[in-house]
Parts: C-alpha cells; structure tokens; sequence
C-alpha cells in the first residue's frame, strides 16, 4: 500500500496484534504539536519524532524507574537532535573559488541541502523539504531588486536499488533544475551486483493515465520507452539514440561506459515521457506541455567536488560583464547582483557524504546555535 495509514493496512495490523497478544498504538503527528522545536528538518521528521516520543513513553511506563527522563527532558533531547545527511543544510565555502572571483562575489551565497535519500517515499519528502527550503532562502536573500537563484541537483544511488521511481519522482517534481549532476561518489561500498537495470525494473508502474474516462493504465519505463521510440519527436533534445532506448526496454545498460550515464539515460528518457505524454502534455495532439521551454542540462562524469566547481563557474559566468572601453577585454563581475545558488544533494549517504567533504565539514564542530541559523 502506497498509504501506510490506509484502513486495509490498520485492519490487518490490528488482527495480528490482537492474534499476538501485542500492544498496538497509532501514533499520530499531534502527539508532539506542543515542541517548540524538532532538531531535524523537513515536515516527515515530525512523524518520526512523534514515533520516537510515543516509544520512550512506552518504555518509560514500563520502566517506572525514578530516574526516567521528564517530558521536558525528552523535549530538549528532540530539539538537540541531529543526524548528519539528513534534511541537513551546509553553506559551501565562497573561499573555495578560485583567484578573484573570491574577492568580487561578495553577494553570492551557495547552499548545499544534502539529504541520503534512497526510497521513492523518502525521496519526495527530500523535495518537498528542499522546496520549502528555497522559498525561505528566497524570502531571506532575495530582498534586493537585482537579486537572483539557481537550483542545480546532484544525485547518484546505489546500482542495487531501483533508479527510476527515484529519478521519477525528481524528474516531475516540478522543480526546474538549471542542471543536474550524475556524480560517482568518493567511496562506495564494494557489491557483486553488476552495474545494469533489472528486467522487472522497467516493468513497474510509476503512474497512472486515465484513458476513456475511469478507464486506469498504468505507465511504467518499458512502455515510456516504447512510446517515445515510436513517435517522431523522441529525437527532440533527448541525447539517446533507438539501439540505446531499446537497450533500456531489454534491462541493459551496455550501451553507457558508466552507471552514472545509465542514470541520467533514464532522466533523459522520463523527463521527454513526462513533457509530450505526460499530464497537459502534447500527448500526439500538438498542444505545448508546461515545461516544454525548461529542458535541464545533464552532466555526467564528474566527482562532487567538480560538480560544485562547475556549478561555481557555471554561476558566476552568467553574472559577468565584458568591459566594452577595455582593450583587455577584462571581465568585471556586477558586484550590484545577490546571487543565491541552492544546490540538492540526494539519492544516497555515500554522495551526500562526498558532498559534505567537499564542503570542509566536520562533525565535531557542528554548533547548535549555527545549525538552527542555517535552518530555520
């Protein structure tokens, strides 16, 4: 069930805990309304410290022990609590660019929102998370006439998992990533598992079209393919050619040199799906999807750290001005603009852990008072 807190699934569970003998309690969000404060970001991590306070109670009451914690006591522990690549919000280092540029972009500010994410659910909740993450940075720094932002994302998962409902849910999200990053990270753990996409992958449904009124079809990749390499516009922009889409529909990916290009082939092949088939997509009849003006950029080949140099460039390119009365042809950075780079780091802990290298971060000098400035 896509719905945890579906009546088909509380029945069940309240069979088997009567069947057991087991105590069951459903915990709710309200359970903890009362907390100022939750350690962690993002709206999901308020269920599971809900979860958390409603399991120490439990155990609390079981105990009954004069030195068990206070509800006040249990209160500051949520409000301390922290969990490195989770929601967790890291300034890149401006002193990091190279030679001048440090000295001119004073007004640039760069945001990595890493999250390990690496289940659809957990993936949506990163999105959501970073949604509302860029409109408080906006509604912070974006207060100048001149100001501007850019949202770049950087993504890897492990090639045990399944990489498309990940790649679906970020690909119609409706964020509009100026360019997105295939990234190897730094260390991975070693696997016996070859680097190529499961037949019964692309078999699973990733959506549901309505056709003929309540009639339901489910979409699934093997068939985004099959539609796209049988239409015409499958060649508009999408990098892949027909041997390698049909590669795709048999479950290989022989035809990329790499599992991070295997990776952006499937957000190639979705993000094409999703803008002539989609919902308010042309869908044969010639009428103009929403995003059909904002294709996204896909890089591959890259380490974190480079992709944060190229987004840096990438960046304080489009934010130069050529001085048309210097025969030098100097570029002069225009100091006037605030300039806010916010960059989604997600898929996995081992390439949010890459991130958080390349951003100099350590643990141990990780304040509270600097973790709540940089959140909230």
């Amino acid at each position: 069930s896509g719905n945890n807190n579906s009546s088909e699934v509380l029945t069940t569970l309240e069979r088997i805990a009567k069947c057991s003998g087991s105590h069951l309690q459903v915990v709710h969000d309200a359970s903890i309304e009362s907390f100022s404060k939750i350690g962690l970001q993002g709206e999901h991590q308020r269920s599971n410290a809900a979860l958390a306070f409603a399991m120490c109670q439990y155990a609390m009451n079981q105990v009954q022990h004069s030195s068990t914690p206070s509800m006040i006591d249990m209160q500051n522990a949520l409000a301390k609590t922290f969990w490195p690549g989770r929601c967790h919000t890291v300034p890149y280092p401006i002193s990091t660019m190279r030679g001048s540029e440090r000295q001119h972009h004073r007004n640039l500010t760069m945001n990595l929102r890493c999250d390990g994410a690496h289940t659809p659910l957990s993936i949506k909740a990163c999105i959501e998370w970073f949604r509302k993450s860029v409109v408080n940075s906006s509604n912070t720094n974006m207060d100048h006439a001149s100001a501007s932002q850019h949202k770049f994302l950087i993504f890897n998962c492990g090639h045990e998992r399944n990489p498309i409902p990940l790649i679906h849910s970020l690909c119609t999200s409706s964020i509009i990533f100026q360019t997105i990053y295939f990234c190897h990270a730094d260390f991975e753990r070693p696997s016996a598992v070859p680097k190529r996409l499961e037949e019964a992958w692309i078999k699973e449904p990733l959506e549901q079209d309505i056709l003929d009124g309540d009639a339901v079809v489910d979409v699934t990749f093997q068939n985004m393919c099959r539609k796209l390499a049988a239409d015409a516009r499958h060649n508009l922009s999408i990098g892949i050619n027909e041997d390698g889409v049909t590669n795709l529909i048999a479950g290989s990916s022989a035809f990329t040199s790499s599992w991070q290009e295997t990776l952006a082939n499937v957000w190639k092949i979705v993000d094409m799906y999703s803008r002539h088939f989609g919902r308010g997509g042309t869908g044969g009849d010639g009428s103009e999807h929403t995003l059909a003006e904002h294709f996204m950029r896909v890089v591959t080949g890259l380490n974190v750290k480079d992709a944060l140099t190229s987004i840096q460039d990438e960046v304080t390119s489009s934010l130069t001005i050529k001085d048309s009365e210097n025969d030098d042809d100097i570029i002069h950075p225009s100091d006037h603009k605030s300039v806010v780079v916010e960059v989604c780091v997600t898929g996995s802990l081992y390439i949010v852990g890459s991130a958080l290298a390349a951003a100099g971060w350590d643990e141990g000098k990780e304040t509270d008072s600097s973790r709540f400035q940089l959140d909230h």
